[in-house]
């Protein structure tokens, strides 16, 4: 099927032929057919199907010299059963060897080219335009428009994107149930007496796309194949594409392989997934020691090593780590295990039965690798969360901050639900403050003995500041993408 455009001038006659190429891709996460059956014997398969169809050419009879015109309509039907419906978009280029002139010269370009005098093209409007009229057309230039109501209202012109730009096509349209639509569509074309007689040749692809079933957290994991331990998937198996794939708000319990604790992680609108507990390993239990390797935790054997003997990494006298020893030091891994399992009398913590988790300072929260004091100027590259999990970044640009720019997140209430936030308050000998603040870890460097952390109070949110190492404060982590 061909889209001709036929140019007469006083001396020349131009024929535009755009070949219209069409694609329909499935995506259904590995789901094939959805099978029916019921106890009273009714049995039915639904397999899941799209097509696109184009009927009729795109042909401007007459374009007379220094003047423009559109082709007439052609329908684009698209059909789909997909409960989730299908997204519609067009691209323009020759993305076959089946050109008939020599491919290179068309392969990656929106002009439309002659045949013969190769140097002689039809510009192709920027995606950005939006003209509303012809009259705004440049000579010998071309662009697109579309209808989704049967003509009655009609796009502005503009380009099409050219086949291989990965940053987005020209959506035609979507929708979110099954369906079955025609889009109208026509292309434009402004010549003068100048251009070159001969065939100008492109190819106009258009992409009808099922959108894919949406999954759990569970789902996703499940769709990569990965295990249970213990009836749960766990923290471990986490990855990119596995965060990737679930949809937002989607939460689900997974277990921590180091010390079989469960937590509740969760994708949220940020498009990242985030632990929704605080974390409650302790390095100090000899039977969780043995669990801390560089396959389970984001730290390598040599820093756990040294975690475990009391932070090698410090200039100052080893004690071993310690949930008793003084927290007022910079040099050891401190934590402290004593509240992990009760709540405050924040309203929020009791309602939503929030565990605190233990107290960490950054020694031990940075698995023993930043425990002097002239710290290096950098964020901290290894911490106690578990393998494909992370500190998350501080400071007004960091996680934390963009969370909470979210409009869905940017009050106090929504956000502290949102990760399951408790005010455990701090730790340094003695708990300061419980159910009145919770303070959270970041990775992000503040000075030479302090780091970025999050604050959440009653009536704030702030993760721009900064305050000691020596300070014993709740960790949270994030998923790697």
């Amino acid at each position: 099927m061909k889209a001709k455009l036929k140019i007469s001038s006083i001396r020349n006659t131009i024929y535009i032929i755009c070949t219209l190429n069409l694609i329909s891709i499935i995506s259904f996460n590995n789901t094939n057919a959805l099978e029916y059956s019921s106890n009273a014997g009714i049995n039915f398969t639904i397999s899941p199907s799209i097509s696109v169809s184009v009927s009729g050419d795109l042909i401007i009879d007459e374009l007379a010299p220094g003047s423009s015109s559109d082709s007439n309509i052609v329908i684009v039907n698209v059909s789909t059963n997909n409960v989730n419906g299908y997204n519609l978009s067009s691209t323009v280029g020759n993305n076959t060897d089946t050109s008939p002139i020599d491919n290179s010269l068309i392969h990656n370009t929106t002009n439309l080219v002659n045949n013969t005098v190769h140097s002689n093209v039809f510009t192709s409007l920027s995606p950005n335009d939006s003209l509303s009229s012809l009259s705004s057309f440049s000579v010998n230039t071309w662009g697109y428009s579309y209808s989704t109501d049967s003509g009655t209202t009609w796009s502005n012109y503009s380009g099409l994107p050219l086949y291989t730009n990965t940053s987005g096509t020209a959506t035609l349209s979507e929708k979110y149930i099954p369906s079955n639509d025609n889009i109208d569509f026509k292309i434009a074309a402004y010549a003068d007496d100048t251009q070159s007689s001969g065939e100008y040749t492109n190819k106009i692809n258009f992409i009808a796309i099922a959108f894919p079933n949406p999954m759990s957290l569970a789902e996703s994991y499940a769709y990569f194949n990965k295990t249970t331990y213990k009836g749960y998937y766990s923290l471990q198996d986490m990855s990119p594409g596995i965060c990737a794939t679930a949809t937002a708000l989607s939460e689900l319990q997974a277990i921590d392989i180091r010390d079989d604790k469960v937590y509740h992680i969760g994708k949220l609108l940020d498009n990242r997934c985030w632990l929704l507990d605080n974390l409650k390993l302790d390095p100090t239990d000899t039977d969780v020691q043995a669990n801390l390797t560089d396959e389970t935790t984001n730290a390598t054997n040599e820093a756990l090593e040294c975690l475990i003997n009391g932070g090698c990494f410090s200039p100052y006298t080893i004690v071993a780590i310690s949930n008793t020893t003084n927290f007022n030091s910079l040099s050891n891994p401190m934590i402290n295990t004593t509240y992990a399992n009760s709540v405050s009398s924040d309203s929020l913590d009791q309602i939503n039965n929030w565990q605190n988790g233990n107290y960490y300072n950054f020694c031990a929260a940075s698995a023993g690798t930043y425990c002097y004091e002239e710290a290096p100027k950098n964020s901290a590259t290894q911490d106690l969360c578990p393998i494909n999990w992370r500190l998350p970044t501080g400071e007004n640009t960091g996680e934390y901050r963009v969370l909470y720019n979210i409009k869905e997140y940017s009050n106090r209430t929504n956000y502290r639900n949102a990760l399951h936030l408790p005010l455990p308050g701090s730790y340094s000998n003695v708990i300061y403050d419980r159910g009145s603040y919770g303070v959270f870890w970041s990775s992000t460097w503040f000075n030479r003995s302090n780091m970025y952390y999050m604050i959440v109070t009653p009536s704030s949110i702030n993760s721009n500041v900064g305050t000691s190492r020596s300070m014993g404060q709740s960790v949270r982590c994030i998923a790697n993408n």
